[in-house]
């Protein structure tokens, strides 16, 4: 992994994630500092990944995209369980393993611009796993809410799955300083 930062002046655009991205994305998914900290951590196989993008492939109420620094690819953002009517969504993300430090940032901060403005979100919910210290930090410097009670998921062997529950409206977005800065 490399150890430079990407550079102010980077700027993170996000398109539609295609068939193509398959591998690419199920590679970053499935590598054990990205699956630990994943709500299903098993790891997917190609025909479970495929069969997964064709399933999710004309719902309106998800968007996955591809995040990306001058042109190269750095990680992937969801949006699932859009609702037009209540004007929510929960995010998702995460990055290429080996993309450079402090690109994350510059990913969510894209992420945060395409929910409020392209979706038109008047907030974005998140779910994080409690032992995922580096994501946790990020939702409150982008100034995300943490409800005060810690969720629970039993995942697939019965254990219990502690998570955190993050909410930002597009009011607090928009008084949030960290939305200004180039991404």
């Amino acid at each position: 992994m490399s150890e430079m930062t990407p550079c102010d002046n980077t700027k993170t655009t996000l398109r539609p994630m295609t068939e193509a991205d398959l591998a690419m994305v199920r590679e970053w998914r499935n590598d054990p500092a990205v699956r630990q900290f994943m709500f299903t951590q098993h790891d997917i196989n190609a025909e479970e990944h495929r069969c997964w993008f064709t399933g999710i492939a004309d719902d309106q109420t998800k968007r996955f995209l591809i995040a990306l620094i001058d042109e190269t690819p750095i990680g992937m953002v969801s949006f699932t369980h859009i609702d037009a009517t209540s004007g929510s969504a929960e995010w998702g993300f995460y990055k290429d393993p080996g993309s450079p430090t402090g690109t994350g940032i510059h990913l969510l901060q894209a992420a945060l611009v395409y929910g409020f403005t392209d979706l038109a979100l008047r907030q974005i919910d998140s779910r994080v796993l409690c032992t995922n210290s580096k994501v946790l930090h990020l939702h409150h410097k982008l100034s995300f809410r943490q409800d005060e009670s810690v969720a629970v998921l039993q995942n697939n062997c019965g254990d219990a799955i502690p998570y955190c529950v993050f909410h930002l409206s597009r009011e607090q977005w928009t008084r949030s300083v960290n939305h200004l800065t180039e991404y």
